[in-house]
């Protein structure tokens, strides 16, 4: 008999494999419960039973049958095991003698019992803990009328599994025991295959090559390398309290989701996937590679260490240690095959026709890294995918910006998770986005959405420590000073703003060291990063590319910020998301910059030749990403350079790359970079670029409709572009008070929290925001009910302006309608504000039905006079007709949402809105005349019509395109 890893499952999994165990034994008939408060059952059968004796003997049971499952959380030695065991049995036996309880007063008292266990249990007779448990069941069960009862402890556990190899095989993961990986041909049979070596060799190599935090590689001395196994933290995220309070961070939460059984007739949870959603340099792609290193360590925890290199071994140890006892993140359970995938490179390989999907993508990723003679193949994938479960993480949706690139990426994870359900897969799929531009084409209903929040001061000073213990080893002196100074950095309002992501913080750990003068805005902090590389790199032992940086530094300045706009704007077209440079272009790039400069054509070939070479190690910033290919290793310094570069033809051009991609998602970390160079050092162009951002929300209809100029102005304030500039913080704030007037929806927290944020630092955007509420009050609708959530937003703390909003909220409370206070509701369902509604929160919301947005938005577009003939509304009308809305009753009123619609409906949407001016004006003019209580179908109308809008490619004039994208092309 095999030894199967039973207390690996956990106390969920093994009350499902206790009733896919049950059924298999008593049948099909096996009524099961879901996880929860149970009466005292896993599962239940009642009729004639082919047990305890599958022969047909005369004393089989026949009657009710109750079955419950005892998980041991940490199983002991076998005299305790029976201990633990005898006094849980105890209290189900006294909770079932209660008449009092729940489950004998709504329930029944069985005739057989059945209970199990994962603990190992003696079997020595008279005294050993099966005879035990025995003896006291038959001492105490027939007073209760039982007629027959059963244990089913480890080893008996252990023989269903051997007799049942279908459930064995669902559980594998979970259960197998000692060397994992060796086991696997002889219990999978997978003769012939090859998929073992494969998961070997690929498991392995993708450990020593992914232990690595992504930042070194673009400038940090590759002698200090910052490895994950040292410097990883698990990041805190909004849907949680702080990971530091008790709470799991965003890699533990997911680590936990994981341990989770998804296949296709298992209790899948209603989200089963995950998004996790931040902001540039808030760690997504780190925490991708540390959650596949994670999945690693448990696929390799038993690994013989004779098999492994020195190397490998060291970094099981070291990155275990730093994993389990530093962070306190526990290895999977559920041991899953990791996979990470960059969705650009994904993107590029679907658009050039030179990947078929999802599998052959990963097959031939594997193929290169591997280099093995058996070729991966899907089929080979798909076959591995039957009977192993797999973990994707799909690294950078933000990073696929053009629309048929992103609706190729999407068809391939539908067509990957169609193959997966055919196979009976269970796969978990772990996506990461920028906010900017994310329309939810994840659905949330199958997708759960991790926010991940700023560090906290605390956090922030304890990854310094981390960082500067590995950066500085061997010089307590400085390590001191960089730990020091971070305390002091954190307290202060101008720099504790740059230490929120890890990526500020990495940066500012290094600037620290360097005893520099600390940067007070984002832009600073990348200008100081880069010139502090340059001059590390300058002052390296005397070399030729050492001289060539002192004497051309303007010049290798100029190149980085040609090559970063060429690549962002490479990386909106068709096929180049992920975004590089040949060596060729690379070379024409730094030809051209010293040919503006009259260089002799003698030393244009010199140094480009020369500046070209030192890329193929590092210039600066610049590496090489792929074989002849150049590129910044992090998108955030790409955009960086890019934004530089919009000051490059002088202050009366400097606006123009600002209005031409002022609604573009794809660009707004780089034109929030640029905007805040131009706070610093172009005074006299301030005024400009915050007229330019009051009048983006009115540009057109449909624009101003989406909320993409109020929510500009947002994103200004919440990057403390006028932290000190009371003036033009008291304008953006106005600005951004523009979208109080309109119906709440998911731009709604993000206006509430900077609208706050502002209050607190301005007296008199306090009282813009004062009068504002009361004048969205007063206009009732959605503007009223925006009103009223920001006030429930600004009551949850104890100062002056939580104050004046509990006084405002009372009354403003008082005045809503049922169908307001519904939609209000519905909107705050899942937020802390909910609990400042007082009585409202009470109110009965029940779903019941479904309906077509088409039907449902028809009669809202033949009332308006001017559409009622349009062109534009058949196919708009078409395209909604694919999405259905929930139907929602709160008390009398009746109002609907959409919560989950297909990719290929929401594609269909978007692509008619992204190429349609009529459609666009269309849903604009609908998202006004909606009644409120139908508010939720007005935000989700109006997140697809800013999706549309912002994902649409920014248009440049001749002077850029020519002189950038066209010029590098030739």
């Amino acid at each position: 008999m095999a030894k199967y890893d039973l207390d690996r499952l956990g106390d969920v999994e093994f009350e499902h494999l206790t009733r896919a165990l049950a059924i298999a034994v008593f049948g099909a008939s096996v009524e099961v419960f879901g996880v929860g408060s149970d009466g005292g059952r896993e599962a239940t059968f009642e009729g004639s039973m082919s047990y305890p004796d599958d022969r047909g003997a005369k004393d089989n049971w026949n009657g009710y049958l109750v079955i419950q499952a005892k998980f041991c959380e940490e199983p002991k030695g076998v005299a305790d095991n029976a201990k633990w065991l005898r006094n849980a049995v105890q209290r189900e036996i006294n909770e079932w003698k209660d008449e009092k309880k729940r489950r004998r007063t709504n329930g029944r008292l069985p005739e057989y019992l059945l209970f199990t266990t994962n603990v190992q249990l003696s079997s020595v007779p008279g005294v050993g803990g099966i005879d035990e448990l025995n003896s006291l069941l038959a001492k105490e069960l027939p007073s209760l009328g039982i007629r027959g009862w059963a244990l089913w402890h480890g080893d008996k556990i252990h023989a269903l599994l051997d007799n049942y190899p279908g459930i064995r095989n669902r559980y594998n993961a979970f259960l197998m025991a000692g060397d994992l990986l060796s086991q696997i041909q002889s219990q999978l049979q997978l003769d012939g295959q090859g998929l073992e070596a494969i998961y070997e060799t690929h498991s392995l190599k993708s450990l020593r090559r992914e232990q690595w935090v992504r930042l070194d590689e673009s400038g940090a001395d590759r002698s200090k390398r910052l490895p994950l196994s040292q410097v990883a933290i698990d990041l805190p995220h909004m849907e949680g309290f702080r990971a530091d309070g008790g709470d799991p961070g965003v890699l533990r939460k997911i680590i936990m989701l994981g341990d989770r059984m998804l296949r296709p007739g298992d209790e899948m949870p209603d989200q089963p996937h995950v998004v996790v959603v931040g902001g540039p340099g808030e760690g997504k792609s780190t925490l991708g590679l540390l959650l596949c290193q994670a999945y690693r360590l448990a696929l390799l925890q038993t690994y013989p260490e004779s098999k492994l290199a020195s190397a490998d071994a060291d970094v099981l140890k070291t990155m275990r240690e730093h994993l389990v006892r530093e962070m306190g993140v526990p290895l999977p359970l559920n041991r899953r095959w990791p996979v990470l995938v960059r969705l650009s490179e994904l993107g590029d390989a679907l658009t050039s026709g030179k990947s078929g999907g999802l599998l052959r993508f990963i097959a031939d990723r594997m193929n290169d890294l591997i280099d093995g003679d058996a070729p991966v193949t899907p089929a080979k994938l798909k076959s591995w995918l039957r009977i192993w479960p797999w973990m994707i993480v799909l690294d950078g949706l933000d990073e696929v910006p053009a629309s048929s690139s992103r609706e190729k990426v999407f068809e391939a994870i539908d067509d990957f998770l169609t193959d997966a359900r055919s196979v009976e897969a269970d796969v978990f799929i772990v996506a990461t986005t920028r906010p900017q531009g994310y329309a939810q084409e994840l659905s949330p209903e199958s997708y759960e959405q991790l926010t991940l929040a700023p560090l906290s001061a605390e956090e922030a000073v304890n990854y310094v420590r981390q960082l500067a213990a590995v950066q500085y080893s061997g010089d307590d002196e400085l390590q001191e000073h960089v730990v020091r100074h971070a305390k002091i950095a954190v307290q202060r309002e101008a720099t504790s703003r740059l230490m929120v992501t890890p990526l500020q913080v990495t940066i500012m750990s290094l600037l620290l060291a360097k005893r520099a003068k600390l940067p007070e805005s984002r832009h600073e902090l990348f200008s100081q990063y880069f010139s502090t590389i340059y001059e590390r790199e300058m002052n390296k032992e005397p070399s030729y590319l050492a001289k060539l940086l002192r004497e051309h530094r303007r010049n290798v300045q100029r190149i980085h910020e040609r090559v970063g706009i060429a690549l962002q704007q490479r990386a909106e077209d068709v096929g180049h998301a992920d975004a590089l440079l040949t060596n060729k272009q690379f070379e024409s790039v730094i030809a051209e910059r010293l040919r503006a400069e009259d260089f002799p054509d003698g030393d244009v070939q010199r140094i480009t030749s020369d500046l070209s070479k030192a890329a193929l190690d590092r210039l600066v910033l610049l590496v090489p990403r792929k074989a002849e290919h150049v590129g910044f290793e992090l998108r955030s310094l790409q955009e960086f350079m890019a934004a530089s570069y919009f000051f490059s033809l002088g202050d009366k051009e400097t606006l123009d790359p600002f209005e031409r991609t002022a609604t573009s998602a794809h660009w707004r970390h780089t034109w929030l970079l640029g905007a805040g160079q131009l706070f610093e050092e172009r005074e006299i162009l301030r005024d400009g670029l915050v007229s330019l951002v009051g009048d983006v929300g009115h540009r057109d209809e449909a624009t101003g409709t989406s909320l993409l100029g109020p929510m500009l102005a947002v994103d200004l304030l919440d990057d403390d572009i006028a932290a000190d500039a009371p003036k033009y913080l008291r304008r953006l704030t106005r600005y951004a008070l523009e979208a109080l007037g309109e119906h709440p929806g998911s731009h709604t927290e993000q206006l509430n929290r900077v609208l706050r944020e502002s209050s607190e630092r301005d007296t008199q955007a306090w009282t813009q925001v004062k009068e504002r509420i009361q004048t969205s009050l007063k206009a009732g609708s959605g503007a009223k009910l925006s009103a009223v959530w920001l006030l429930a937003s600004l009551s949850t703390r104890s100062d002056n302006i939580a104050a004046h909003a509990r006084a405002q909220l009372n009354t403003a409370l008082k005045g809503l309608d049922t169908a307001e206070s519904a939609a209000l509701v519905w909107f705050l369902r899942e937020r802390p504000e909910l609990m400042k509604l007082g009585t409202l929160r009470s109110l009965s919301i029940e779903l019941s039905g479904m309906q077509n947005l088409g039907d449902l938005i028809a009669p809202y577009l033949s009332a308006q006079d001017d559409f009622s003939g349009s062109p534009g509304q058949k196919p708009l009308l078409k395209e909604l007709r694919s999405i259905s809305a929930t139907r929602i009753a709160a008390d009398e009123i009746v109002f609907y949402a959409v919560e989950d619609i297909p990719d290929v409906a929401r594609y269909g949407l978007l692509d008619l809105l992204r190429v349609s001016e009529e459609a666009r004006r269309l849903v604009s003019i609908v998202i006004q005349v909606l009644p409120i209580e139908n508010a939720p179908v007005g935000d989700f109308l109006r997140t697809q019509l800013r999706a549309a809008i912002s994902t649409n490619s920014a248009q440049w004039g001749p002077g850029w395109a020519q002189d950038i994208r066209e010029s590098i092309e030739d």
